[in-house]
């Protein structure tokens, strides 16, 4: 019914026209005084001719419609099964249709290869700058035991080459996530193994910056891919420190049922209300991030991009047991997840 409808859409002024000239047609054999029932049956005549040639183009139309429906799907990979045309106006718009389609494929393979060169020149440079990182770890190390350098002073400076050492990371995953890379292998994994793996990388921070940490054992097991889940739970961590003067952070694990829940709370300045619903939108810093002139607006992103991946929920909110400060939870299915996005 659709169909027709759209069909008497497109042939309006035919069908007004087709009637006007019937109209005059009998008008005139009136006129002359033709008789009656000649008149009758040469409208009929010419009704029936007309509602023959309409049935036909319906069908056509019908035909068209039906192959432009089931290419919606496929347009944007091939433009080989438009429908047949005789009519000069129809083999222009298809004659463009091959030509943008063309033109597409073109800038396509060349996005993709430029994606490509820069994922092998940024998975390269990530692995290359491991080098020297290595070597300042080495030397501040040598520094320090040698008291060349205050020890503050050489646990600061190792502090910050920790934080180059994952930003240089972040880059590395970004990659790979853009790349869609199934890099991933599932099964159940301690949540206790990944907390105090993700907790290491941060203790000299914790001790220097004198934030207590929070966390008791439960011996609950997720199932994930342990690599990337750790990733995303050192983002938190790191994201908790980042904006914790003074106070702790406060890591829960919880089996909730159907879930479980893994909860990273920190005191520092908390969410602002407006901030919260782009927390994790690529790019967005926020007001605490721009107050403090040091976020990129890319941890949480990739954060949220893992979790998906992962098959898991990640959710951000204020605390509210009356402490000041925000959590972030990661909801984890009981059931092995679908990656696929």
């Amino acid at each position: 019914m659709k169909t027709f409808f759209l069909f008497l859409k497109g042939h309006v002024r035919a069908i007004v026209t087709a009637g006007i000239c019937m109209a005059v047609f009998a008008l005139l054999m009136v006129i002359y005084g033709v008789p009656t029932v000649a008149v009758f049956y040469a409208e009929l005549i010419s009704f029936i001719v007309f509602a023959f040639a309409a049935v036909w183009d319906l069908a056509e139309f019908a035909r068209k419609h039906r192959i432009l429906e089931a290419l919606k799907h496929e347009i944007l990979l091939t433009d080989e099964h438009l429908p047949e045309t005789s009519d000069v106006i129809e083999l222009g718009y298809e004659e463009l249709i091959h030509i943008l389609c063309e033109e597409k494929n073109r800038l396509s393979e060349e996005a993709e290869k430029r994606a490509e060169d820069s994922s092998v020149y940024f998975t390269l440079w990530t692995h290359q700058i491991k080098t020297p990182i290595s070597a300042m770890y080495l030397a501040l190390k040598e520094a320090g035991e040698d008291e060349i350098y205050p020890h503050e002073f050489t646990e600061e400076l190792t502090d910050e080459l920790r934080k180059i050492e994952r930003y240089a990371e972040m880059t590395l995953c970004y990659v790979r996530l853009e790349d869609n890379s199934d890099d991933f292998v599932f099964g159940s994994v301690s949540a206790d193994k990944i907390v105090k793996s993700a907790v290491k990388r941060f203790s000299q921070q914790f001790i220097r910056r004198k934030i207590r940490l929070l966390y008791s054992p439960t011996k609950i097991e997720v199932l994930t891919d342990e690599k990337w889940l750790l990733f995303a739970v050192e983002q938190l961590i790191s994201n908790a420190l980042k904006y914790t003067r003074e106070g702790a952070v406060e890591i829960v694990t919880e089996d909730i049922g159907n879930f479980v829940e893994l909860t990273v709370r920190d005191t520092g300045t908390g969410i602002p209300a407006e901030d919260l619903p782009r927390i994790f939108e690529h790019g967005f810093t926020g007001l605490n991030g721009r107050a403090e002139n040091r976020s990129t607006g890319i941890g949480l992103y990739l954060t949220k991009r893992i979790c998906s991946r992962l098959g898991h929920t990640i959710s951000a909110k204020n605390r509210s047991d009356g402490i000041t400060g925000a959590e972030f939870t990661i909801r984890f299915e009981k059931e092995l997840p679908d990656t696929r996005e």
